[in-house]
Order: structure tokens, then sequence, then C-alpha cells
């Protein structure tokens, strides 16, 4: 956000003539063209994306047995872990998740 006040301040000074104002302006609204481009072409935005899966990992949220069903499926890990034996597992750490969310609040 500093950064976005202190770009206010520069399109906004008296200092710098209009026409410098308007050629940065187009200048930076390019760039970030390029840069949104760029992602579309390169970057798998779908469901399917393994970054967008692995999130589901994160401390911001507890993680459902579905969301962990839905990570080993990226990572293709399916046919190596037993399920059953996942879910066991997932069950009896429940605590500790919660237990590791409610620490994440706190610091």
């Amino acid at each position: 956000m500093a950064d976005t006040v202190g770009s206010n301040r520069l399109l906004e000074s008296e200092d710098i003539p209009n026409e410098r104002k308007r050629t940065t302006e187009e200048n930076f609204c390019e760039a970030l063209t390029h840069g949104a481009s760029y992602l579309e072409r390169w970057f798998d935005f779908t469901e399917n994306n393994v970054v967008r899966v692995l999130q589901h990992l994160s401390l911001n949220t507890l993680p459902t047995f579905q969301q962990l069903v839905s990570v080993c499926n990226a990572l293709h890990l399916t046919a190596a872990l037993n399920m059953d034996a996942l879910y066991d597992e997932f069950s009896s750490s429940k605590r500790h998740w919660n237990m590791l969310y409610r620490w994440r609040k706190v610091l």
C-alpha cells in the first residue's frame, strides 16, 4: 500500500510535467498488461492446477479429508498410499491440526 501512495504522489505532483506523468502512467499500464498476458499464457488457473490444490495445506484453514484426497490425487500419490489408513491418520491427528490452527492465530 505504501507503494500505491508513493505512486499517487508522483502522478499528482506539481513538479512533474503532465506529459511525463501521462507517459509514466501509460508505461505502467502497458507493463501491467504484459505481465497479466504472460501469466495467462504460462500459468494454469484451472481447478486442476497443482499449486491451487496444494493451497489446502496452508495454515489459513483446516483441511478436510476430501481436500487431502485432492492433494494426493494432484501429486499422483493415491496408488502409493492406503486411503483407508490415510483417513485413520487424518482422524486421529485432527486434534493436532486444530491446535496448529489456533497457534497460527496467536502468532
